[in-house]
């Protein structure tokens, strides 16, 4: 039809328009420009048609060509003011900031001149300015609606909303019905919590005018933030009958359905807007969200394929690619996702802190600060400052450091009081710290979030593994479960399941862990504990070791996961000592882990586990060396943490094993000493080490017994030398002492002599079963494993396990937090 109409009415301008207009929006640009060269042939001084040519050309990221008609335009037809502000906005976006304002500048001095230029100044963050600007202006001229209404969005963006709302109530006092005034201050309302106010006002206007759709989108938003997402839904559904085919109708009402929960309605309804507008890239990357959300990363990939073949430099499809290239680890492939719109010298903020998270889920850290800190000069008001500071936060936790992490997130709650995030990332950290008042600060900083978002899974994360720490399991399981039930996909499967493996409940902790896995075989952390769990079984029922086998199969793939994941390192050796009994083996997965720089567990735990794995070895081999390079590796590990109680307890067991192993009967005493002094220092950090003081005593009596067996052979010594001397006195003085009694008692008293010297290293303590049986039956803790801090458990939030029998495993302490994918 636009063809034959162009074909008799060549003149017919709005016919030009419409067909290109069609054709851009069916992605068949080509086509688009060739028409809109051939119109401007004919209608060379048609502003609609020339501006519609520059689209089609930026749509084809051909942004030096669209520049360059943009500026003949200029040139050809200068009493155009339409074209000036057009120019301005493509300079600003090639990052020529003076040569926009330049182009705005040489504009005739009018309203819309000035509107312009506030645009200008609000566009390129320059905000004060834009106010003083705006302000200037309006005091020559407060009738212009347009710049109160542009005065009141600049204080809204800098969350200055008390004074953006006065300025909205100005410009409702001259139009009442202004839509653009009542969504700003509806807005307001809502930032400042005043929800009711907002949802009055929205009522209100949609009493006066029922048909318009947009009063009834912001009632569903206040709806949503106020929890009563049903009522949301049918504000969505009713604005949808007014009018089928609004695309911000239709993207709401399906992230409306999202947020509740109602997923497969949501895809449902999603398909039915792409049927009706089936070129709309928002569209798209909504179908890729919500495909994202459901783990389904094959087809959303496809959706914002499709999405970025209409438009290469979306910004939301973008950035949402690069989060599920995140989750698939194919860190490379976002990277080149992002890497265009980062070169452009203005980027878009939401783009840079994206890039931030990849690099903090690629383990570059310092690159990724560096990145938020460019996201924090890109802000504009406190809520924008809120959101990267506790990006910093994040990457601040991830390296360890919880004081900057507090200190981050408590500076975005400065900035932001109500930022959710940031109160669940502090939670998170405090949780991390295990301080008593920090666990009541953080278990209140969770229940403020769940007061206002119900359905916030990390907060019942969070709350679950504080209840777990505190040894509330009820409550612990209740908010691991509820974490599930709201995101099925992305819940806590392996916090909850490491929480019934340490309730004994295994059945149901494997049925969990193996969910996780068919979720993500990637997920190192499930392989570690479900590993956990299998060996965990195989010290409980001593049976063919197949359990150990499966545990070292799990433990395996978690390192090939991820080599640097010393947790795994550690089950694994385990495994490989319950079967097939390798000691070999497992001594090569610790030192190989000890090898690596980029190891995350402390390199004093790995020490530990090879301390006690060289005991082990060197108890069945009779080999003292081995105990002896089990003493200094345990010496290197009390250099790095001498705080700790394990490390001091390991190198006990060492020296007490060395003395008594060793050939030097002299050196034994050395040795018992030494050891008791390890005792000593391992119950001073941790006094409620029962097994550390059970060896101690036993120790202080095999040195009581030594003692004694010293001064028995000081004795014996003396009263054999004096007989000896008396007995040479009477043979050489006297004539009682004959030849055959001296030859007869003169090597017995002699040996006698001899025996005295060395019977205080002879002696060993021999009690009913034996040192020897009381260090083996300690000794089990060796053969699990290290019993202190393992970090061996669900997530990034390090526990500390108890020092439990010798029969548990050391391998779970419970759910320490499973971190979902951030940003």
């Amino acid at each position: 039809l636009y063809t034959r109409i162009n074909e008799q009415w060549p003149r017919y301008l709005n016919a030009w328009t419409a067909r290109i207009r069609l054709l851009r929006d069916r992605n068949r640009h080509v086509e688009a420009e060739s028409i809109a060269r051939t119109a401007i042939e004919l209608n060379p001084y048609s502003v609609n048609i020339r501006l519609a040519l520059v689209y089609i050309l930026e749509a084809c990221d051909k942004q030096d060509a669209a520049l360059k008609e943009l500026r003949q335009a200029c040139d050809d037809l200068p009493n155009y003011r339409l074209l000036g502000p057009q120019l301005a906005r493509l300079l600003r976006g090639k990052g020529d900031i003076d040569a926009a304002w330049e182009a705005l500048s040489v504009l005739p001095e009018t309203p819309a001149k000035t509107f312009e230029q506030v645009f200008h100044l609000r566009d390129s963050k320059e905000t004060r300015r834009a106010i003083s600007f705006c302000t200037d202006a309006l005091a020559r001229d407060r009738s212009n609606i347009g710049l109160q209404l542009e005065h009141a969005e600049i204080l809204s963006d800098m969350d200055e909303d008390e004074a953006a709302i006065s300025k909205f109530d100005l410009v409702l006092e001259i139009s009442p019905d202004k839509r653009r005034a009542l969504r700003g201050k509806a807005a307001c309302l809502r930032a400042l919590r005043r929800f009711t106010e907002a949802e009055r006002i929205l009522l209100d206007s949609i009493k006066r005018k029922p048909n318009y759709t947009i009063f009834r989108l912001e009632l569903a938003v206040t709806y949503a933030q106020m929890e009563r997402r049903d009522e949301g839904v049918a504000q969505y559904e009713k604005a949808l009958q007014i009018n089928p085919r609004d695309y911000d109708l239709l993207v709401g009402h399906a992230n409306a359905l999202r947020w509740n929960g109602q997923r497969d309605d949501a895809e449902q309804a999603l398909r039915g807007a792409i049927e009706l507008l089936p070129h709309h890239i928002g569209l798209l990357a909504t179908m890729g969200d919500l495909q994202d959300e459901r783990n389904n990363f094959k087809e959303a990939l496809a959706w914002f394929d499709r999405a970025l073949e209409k438009s290469p430099k979306f910004t939301w499809a973008l950035m949402s690619k690069s989060a599920t290239l995140r989750s698939l680890g194919r860190f490379d492939q976002a990277e080149r996702v992002l890497v265009p719109a980062l070169e452009n010298p203005r980027p878009a903020l939401n783009v840079v802190i994206e890039w931030g998270w990849l690099l903090r889920d690629r383990g570059q850290l310092a690159r990724a600060r560096q990145a938020f800190k460019r996201a924090l000069k890109l802000t504009v008001g406190h809520q924008n400052r809120a959101d990267v500071l506790h990006c910093l936060g994040w990457v601040a936790f991830s390296e360890g450091d919880s004081e900057n992490a507090v200190v981050k997130f408590r500076e975005a709650l400065v900035e932001y009081p109500n930022s959710n995030d940031a109160k669940v990332g502090l939670a998170w950290t405090l949780v991390h710290q295990r301080h008593a008042n920090g666990e009541a600060e953080a278990e209140r900083l969770c229940l403020e979030v769940l007061d206002v978002r119900p359905r916030t899974h990390m907060a019942h994360t969070c709350l679950g593994v504080l209840y777990a720490h505190q040894g509330n399991l009820p409550q612990a399981e209740h908010h691991l479960r509820r974490s599930i039930e709201i995101d099925p996909y992305g819940g806590s499967y392996v916090d909850l399941g490491a929480l019934f493996v340490q309730m004994d409940r295994f059945d149901e902790a494997e049925e969990l862990l193996r969910k996780a896995l068919e979720r993500d075989w990637y997920d190192s952390q499930a392989h570690i504990e479900l590993g956990g769990l299998h060996l965990q079984r195989d010290f409980d029922g001593g049976g063919d070791g197949s359990d150990a086998r499966l545990a070292a199969q799990h433990f395996r793939q978690a390192l090939v996961i991820d080599p640097a994941r010393g947790a795994a390192a550690i089950g694994l050796s385990l495994a490989l000592i319950k079967s097939p009994g390798d000691l070999l083996a497992a001594e090569r997965v610790l030192r190989d882990a000890l090898r690596r720089k980029d190891c995350d567990q402390p390199q004093w735990q790995l020490l530990v586990a090879l301390a006690r794995l060289l005991i082990e070895r060197g108890d069945a081999t009779q080999r003292r060396d081995l105990h002896l390079e089990a003493l200094s590796t345990a010496q290197e590990a009390i250099e790095l943490a001498s705080e700790q109680a394990d490390p001091h307890y390991v190198a006990g067991i060492a020296a007490y094993k060395a003395g008594e192993s060793g050939p030097e009967a002299r050196a034994r005493p050395f040795y018992r000493r030494r050891a008791l002094r390890h005792f000593r220092r391992c119950l001073r950090q941790d006094p409620t080490h029962t097994e550390a003081r059970r060896v101690m005593a036993l120790a202080e009596q095999g040195l009581a017994v030594a003692r004694g067996s010293v001064a028995g052979g000081v004795a014996l010594m003396v009263v054999a030398s004096a007989l000896l001397v008396a007995l040479w006195l009477g043979f050489f003085l006297t004539d009682k002492v004959t030849t055959v009694v001296i030859s007869t008692l003169t090597p017995i008293l002699v040996g006698l002599v001899a025996l005295g010297f060395v019977l205080p290293f002879l002696v060993r303590l021999k009690l009913p079963g034996g040192v020897e049986a009381d260090l083996s039956a300690s000794l089990n803790q060796v053969t699990s494993g290290p019993t202190g801090e393992v970090s061996i458990g669900p997530g990034r939030l390090v526990g500390t396990s108890s020092d439990g029998s010798s029969a548990r495993s050391p391998l779970s302490a419970g759910p320490r937090g499973e971190l979902p994918r951030l940003g």
